[in-house]
């Protein structure tokens, strides 16, 4: 049940931070972004997980004295913002789409 929400709350941040939209606006829009491309969303979703937690198991190889722990710290910290920005890249390109259709004009049947 946990995972669920969790899943539908991915985008709330960005919708906060990137669309400036108030809390439950946001959260609304997360619920909606998820529902209407569930496929996308799911898709980038995973590879985020597998990008990070693949890569973090790589980082943590090196002992806690080696220059190689630095360059992991370094390349952690850079994977982490990119697959950030790609979440807010997704984001802001995907609520383009969840435009309200305009209403038919008065005197037409729907």
């Amino acid at each position: 049940m946990a995972g669920y929400a969790a899943i539908h709350l991915l985008f709330v941040v960005p919708g906060v931070l990137v669309g400036d939209r108030g809390l439950l606006r946001a959260v609304w829009e997360s619920i909606v972004l998820i529902h209407t491309d569930f496929p996308g969303a799911m898709g980038l979703a995973v590879l985020m997980l597998i990008l990070y937690r693949g890569l973090a198991l790589a980082w943590l190889q090196p002992t806690g004295d080696s220059w190689y722990m630095l360059i992991g710290i370094v390349g952690n910290s850079c994977i982490a913002t990119a697959l950030t920005a790609a979440a807010f890249v997704f984001y802001k390109e995907r609520t383009k789409h969840l435009v309200k259709k305009p209403a038919p004009a008065q005197g037409t049947s729907v």
